[in-house]
């Protein structure tokens, strides 16, 4: 079946073992990051485009929605990057 086996931790403590197997801090690498921004952006590119048309029904409109929606791209990436070197929230906190 379906289940998860605890490790015997010190102090007789049972730890999920996600909680002992990796014991640094599970940040992705810049080109992670990189990868990840791209690819949120090219749905947010995609909706845009399709709903302005949608709303519109003009493609110049359409467009400049969705060349619109790359400018965040460069803000999502060092907002990643940040939060990254953040530990509050993680397992090692």
């Amino acid at each position: 079946g379906n289940h998860i086996s605890f490790y015997q931790g010190g102090r007789g403590r049972l730890k999920p073992p996600h909680l002992f197997f990796n014991k640094q801090l599970m940040a992705d690498k810049k080109i992670r990051s990189i990868a990840k921004t791209f690819s949120w952006r090219a749905l947010i590119f995609v909706y845009w485009m399709l709903f302005g048309y949608i709303f519109t029904g003009s493609i110049k409109v359409a467009s400049a929605l969705g060349v619109g929606s790359i400018v965040p791209l460069f803000f999502y990436y060092f907002h990643e990057r940040v939060w990254n070197k953040i530990k509050w929230g993680t397992n090692t906190d």
